[in-house]
């Protein structure tokens, strides 16, 4: 499987610069919350991203330029999967690379808006909404260190497969 190149600009926004579906929907999921809003650019174009805390867990939610909600995405521990889902993605990874680090863990959630509600309010999986496993990770391959994002389903298959671009910096790094 070869990766395609993900880059991704992201800037913080005003909630009036933000399409009126999505600022009404963060309203309804986080009404006493403070909520991030930023715009991004991406290899899969423009989209707008509500970050916020909720029960103690990061949540990104994002829409498209239409205010449409895309996706919700929530940070957790890569050990607080369940057993066989860790054991699933674990296989795809050790297929795909010869070492890895995972860095960072989301669950992403897709589906009918108002289930996607009520799956933000209950702090669960929803029967109707659609889960899926966002990595972040430092991999080995073909003998090189890379950072990579991959979109995996609890059965392991690989949805999406992105190496991370890393952004030139004006600092040095040791």
């Amino acid at each position: 499987m070869t990766a395609q190149t993900k880059f991704e600009k992201e800037h913080r926004t005003k909630a009036e610069h933000v399409p009126v579906g999505a600022t009404a929907f963060i309203r309804q999921a986080f009404p006493d919350k403070k909520v991030k809003w930023y715009a991004e650019e991406s290899q899969d174009g423009r989209t707008y991203e509500a970050k916020t805390c909720y029960s103690k867990i990061k949540h990104s939610i994002e829409f498209d330029p239409a205010g449409r909600l895309i996706d919700v995405e929530r940070k957790v521990h890569f050990t607080s999967l369940k057993k066989h889902t860790q054991n699933h993605i674990t296989s795809a990874l050790d297929s795909l690379f010869e070492k890895y680090k995972i860095i960072k863990t989301q669950i992403q959630w897709k589906g009918n808006p108002e289930d996607l509600l009520q799956s933000i309010k209950k702090q669960e999986k929803n029967k109707l909404s659609y889960q899926r496993y966002e990595l972040v990770l430092k991999a080995k391959k073909d003998n090189a260190f890379k950072m990579y994002e991959m979109l995996l389903d609890s059965i392991g298959t690989v949805e999406k497969f992105l190496e991370i671009k890393q952004r030139p910096t004006d600092n040095l790094e040791f």
